[in-house]
């Protein structure tokens, strides 16, 4: 696990949600409090869509319009935490035994965090798929064009 904390705040969030950066993780929460806090679970509601699918949760392109009407104004929300997942083509290049490979956005204090996660369908004390992930991460958010430090 590494937190990263983004220099450039205005820049990713513009990237978050005007651009196609992060529409193909899933979400598996967020929680954005303004005058009130509202959650969302992310999890898909198939019954309400009438199709057949083989994922549990939404895509961020679908989720991101919805959240973003919440912060949209002249006023900065006050807390925002996203948690994202990797997609199978991600999560199986790193290492196919994952269950989860994920990038948690938090928002407080006029501050931005990225803090990866890593989890395995097996116990293992080999952490060196957790460290390419974070290694992925971190390239992935300099490659995109933000200015981030490290902290472990």
């Amino acid at each position: 696990m590494t937190s990263f904390d983004i220099d450039n705040i205005k820049d990713f969030m513009a990237a978050l949600f005007k651009s196609s950066v992060f529409d193909d993780f899933f979400v598996h929460g967020a929680s954005v409090t303004t005058f009130t806090t509202f959650d969302i679970s992310g999890r898909l509601n198939k019954e309400f869509l009438g199709e057949e699918t083989e994922r549990l949760n939404c895509f961020w392109r679908e989720v991101k319009p919805f959240i973003f009407s919440l912060i949209k104004g002249s006023r900065l929300p006050k807390q925002m935490k996203i948690v994202l997942s990797a997609p199978e083509n991600i999560i199986s290049s790193i290492d196919p035994s994952a269950s989860a490979m994920s990038v948690n956005i938090i928002y407080e204090n006029a501050s931005l965090k990225i803090i990866t996660g890593f989890s395995q369908k097996a116990f293992s004390l080999n952490n060196s798929s957790a460290a390419e992930w974070d290694k992925y991460v971190e390239k992935f958010l300099k490659s995109s064009g933000f200015s981030v430090s490290t902290q472990f």
